[in-house]
């Protein structure tokens, strides 16, 4: 596996179901042994990044500013990283200028066309969308190729999302960002658990804030006069959401929250501004699928349909509404894990930096051996992804090769006993100097098909420098792969001579021939 340098970039980090994703896909990406920095103005989502990923704060981040872009591009300068993933429309911008063959870009949310800003947005050399609906709303509006976008989910870590034991009375939970274009959902939700209230007793939470919550403690307060049961606990932020959710019984929203209540066993409604999709059925996810649990596209929500879903699912038995909830996680453990949140980054990761690559050898010589090696070697690449193979020998060099190095195209050593000094130091000198010129301009490098040894002291010496800052090792014997591990090199395997997985000649007509 691959190990990237990556940068991930967006405005804030507070609670939100965007900074929810990122936070989730950063750590995930940190244990894979990934190298993260995070680049963001702050928020209160910081505190819960693994401790070996780097924040860099940069402010503003939510407005264009010539100061941030400046302070990114010496960043990225010194970092080199292999790929920038912007994760909102002003950070793509900015990797629009600094690095655009190495930027991935997600697409949350379908975002305002109007000029100029469709005229700024910038979707990277690959895209990622959330939802089929989102991938059709890039398409339509900013002409980009189907084959540049792939669609991801927003994964759910179930080990922090499960379902806690439910007892007494039963708790209603709405998880949003409590702005004025968010919150309709929120003040539906309060209407109606105010008008159940007289001939149902449940606890209702909201979580979340933004700019509406001063209306809807107001209209709490108010409710709370005309119907003395009814007493709403309205938290405000919180980063411990998923503590709430383990034990919430119904759990009234929309996109990521929702997922993360299924994983958390509750039975949920889809209601937000965007529309209203009544209690979610895992057996029929189609409607809620296509615009990502954001209703886009559905009736919009009302307190009387609200009120009659809620009443519905309280005069449910809890147990009956227990294995609604544990339907719903079994449903988002099988279409929206980490796991394959993780994969479709990587696979965006390797197309975005898979393009071109560097095979150096002893080529050009007239040996069949080594031509076969190289053809193997040349078709192998090709299968895994790489668009174009550049050879580059001593006695061949290529200037265009060489540029590749330059432009950190990954850098492939490999075809033989090309390491070792008992037939030229000269040779060895050649390839560990590319190695090093391949290393401080920041490629991948990896030995493939490889030879090692004899080396003199000073060989060895000069080898084990070079092989202690490869990305990996393949050997073609096991002799070799000790020598490989003697010296440093990280991550060596075994792997037999490539030459042996080209297909073989078909054969031909006319009699018997013999080669010597």
């Amino acid at each position: 596996m691959r190990r990237y340098k990556i940068c991930i970039l967006c405005d804030g980090f507070d609670t939100g179901g965007a900074e929810t994703h990122i936070l989730t896909l950063a750590n995930a990406l940190c244990d894979k042994g990934h190298l993260i920095t995070l680049v963001t103005s702050g928020g209160a989502f910081l505190s819960e990044l693994r401790r070996e990923i780097r924040v860099v704060l940069l402010s503003p981040c939510r407005r264009p500013s010539f100061f941030s872009l400046v302070r990114l591009a010496i960043l990225i300068k010194r970092e080199k990283f292999d790929l920038l993933h912007a994760h909102t429309r002003i950070t793509a911008l900015y990797c629009r200028l600094l690095s655009p063959s190495r930027t991935v870009v997600t697409a949350h949310w379908v975002f305002d066309t109007a000029f100029p800003k469709r005229q700024l947005s910038y979707w990277g050399r690959e895209a990622l969308a959330v939802s089929e609906d989102i991938k059709s709303y890039l398409l339509k509006n900013y002409r980009l190729a189907s084959d540049q976008i792939q669609v991801t989910v927003n994964g759910i870590d179930p080990h922090l999302f499960a379902p806690k034991e439910r007892k007494g009375v039963v708790r209603i939970c709405l998880c949003s960002r409590m702005d004025k274009d968010r919150a309709d959902a929120a003040f539906a939700l309060l209407r109606a658990a105010a008008t159940l209230s007289d001939t149902h007793h449940f606890a209702l939470t909201l979580i979340g804030d933004g700019n509406a919550m001063p209306d809807l403690r107001a209209l709490a307060r108010e409710l709370s006069k005309s119907h003395p049961s009814f007493q709403p606990l309205l938290l405000g932020k919180r980063t411990d959401v998923a503590h709430f959710l383990s034990r919430t019984d119904i759990f009234v929203g929309v996109s990521r929250a929702a997922l993360e209540a299924m994983a958390a066993g509750c039975a949920v409604i889809l209601a937000g501004n965007e529309g209203y999709l009544s209690i979610f059925d895992p057996k029929h996810p189609r409607e809620a699928e296509q615009s990502n649990f954001c209703c886009r596209g559905a009736t919009s929500v009302t307190t009387a349909a609200l009120a009659a879903d809620l009443e519905k699912l309280l005069n449910t038995p809890r147990k009956k509404r227990m294995a609604l909830g544990q339907e719903s996680r079994a449903y988002v453990l099988e279409r929206y894990s980490v796991s394959r949140m993780v994969s479709d980054a990587l696979t965006c990761y390797d197309h975005c930096v898979k393009r071109k690559a560097v095979l150096c050898g002893y080529y050009g010589a007239g040996n069949v051996g080594d031509e076969l090696l190289r053809q193997a070697i040349v078709k192998r690449l090709r299968e895994e992804g790489y668009s174009q193979v550049l050879p580059f020998s001593l006695r061949r060099p290529s200037l265009l090769a060489l540029y590749a190095i330059f432009t950190r195209y990954d850098f492939f050593l490999g075809g033989g006993n090309l390491l070792q000094d008992a037939t030229s130091r000269r040779s060895l000198f050649f390839y560990l100097s590319l190695l090093f010129l391949a290393e401080k301009r920041a490629c991948h490098t990896f030995l493939i098909g490889a030879g090692i040894g004899p080396l003199s002291k000073c060989g060895e010496r000069m080898t084990k420098k070079r092989l202690a800052h490869i990305d990996g090792a393949e050997c073609r014997t096991l002799c070799d792969l000790e020598n490989a591990r003697a010296l440093g090199a990280r991550r060596a395997v075994y792997r037999p001579d490539e030459a042996l997985y080209l297909d073989l000649p078909q054969k031909k007509e006319g009699g018997t021939r013999i080669m010597l």
